[in-house]
């Protein structure tokens, strides 16, 4: 089952942490009081929720393996485990659509997913996808056969996460001495998550139930592939993300992103990345999204051919269940 950011799993928020991480919290959050606006947010919610948050952050109840939640053998064994079948059309065709190596334009061409998710305790996760391309003539070097990602992911606000993600150009298949997957291509994303100022709930919030849940992050890559194939290191950006979700599930949600080199910022990598749609975490629940994640530009700033447009963007419909 997946949460409102996208975890399959929603277990119990933890209320309990090690004595290093609560430090590691302290560091944290002395670090972003200085930062514009935390200071409202910290006295909209209440500072205890905020310590909190951030002292519950990558808890790990090592006992909750040991427990037993079912009955039978089987149960027990499943238990935390998720799947998800999907379908995704795109909205234009790949051709012409940058990309070098592994790394491209992502959603470019339409394919079923068969997505497996297992939350072995708490908010700690590993996922694995399998991709089928509906026309394989259309597969670029960079689209993947196979994404995985896994980490720790609390969609609770105030709460601190640290997530790796693969999903370049890995090949169940590869040629004579290419690898089947570059972990150095993969990313690894710190974000801190944050609801709206309760101040601001009234000129934001259209409806009864509705919610706008934000974060901010920072992404690193070590090694990336340039638009000349050339191979580079340690890409780095920052990204500021909100989502605000109606009662009925139906949701919109946006995240602009600023490279600490510019010069690191590829053609098909965006300033901004956006979607919509109905999102139902439950187990056998069916949702439909539309998300874009080509190379979207600020007015101010030119797009790569075939990017940045709203026909770059796909149309997934997915169906999950949760054991």
């Amino acid at each position: 089952m997946r949460s409102r950011f996208g975890a399959y799993d929603r277990p119990h928020r933890l209320k309990h942490a090690s004595g290093s991480w609560r430090l590691t919290a302290c560091v944290v959050w002395m670090l972003a009081c200085g930062l514009p606006g935390t200071t409202a947010i910290a006295q909209s919610a209440g500072n205890n929720e905020v310590w909190d948050g951030l002292a519950s952050s990558f808890a790990t109840p090592w006992q909750e393996l040991l427990t037993k939640k079912y009955p039978d053998e089987w149960s027990n064994l499943l238990a935390g485990l998720s799947m998800n079948v999907a379908y995704t059309q795109a909205l234009q065709s790949s051709g012409g659509s940058p990309g070098a190596g592994d790394q491209g334009a992502r959603g470019t061409t339409s394919t079923t997913q068969l997505g497996l998710r297992y939350n072995p305790l708490s908010y700690w996760f590993a996922t694995a996808t399998a991709y089928h391309y509906l026309r394989p003539s259309l597969q670029k070097s960079w689209d993947p056969d196979f994404t995985y990602s896994f980490g720790y992911d609390d969609w609770h606000p105030y709460t601190l996460s640290a997530v790796y993600g693969n999903y370049g150009g890995n090949r169940f298949s590869a040629n004579a001495g290419e690898p089947r997957t570059r972990f150095e291509q993969g990313t690894l994303t710190l974000a801190y998550k944050f609801p709206l100022p309760k101040a601001l709930e009234p000129i934001f919030l259209i409806g009864n139930g509705d919610q706008v849940s934000c974060s901010v992050s920072y992404s690193w890559t070590p090694r990336y592939t340039d638009v000349q194939s050339v191979a580079r290191s340690n890409k780095q950006a920052l990204g500021l993300g909100c989502r605000y979700t109606l009662a009925s599930g139906w949701y919109v949600s946006g995240t602009a992103y600023h490279y600490l080199r510019p010069g690191q910022q590829q053609p098909w990598d965006p300033d901004f990345i956006y979607g919509f749609g109905y999102f139902d975490w439950h187990s056998d629940s069916v949702s439909i999204q539309y998300n874009n994640y080509s190379g979207n530009r600020f007015p101010w700033k030119a797009r790569a051919a075939n990017t940045g447009t709203f026909r770059a963007g796909s149309v997934t419909i997915s169906w999950t269940h949760g054991w």
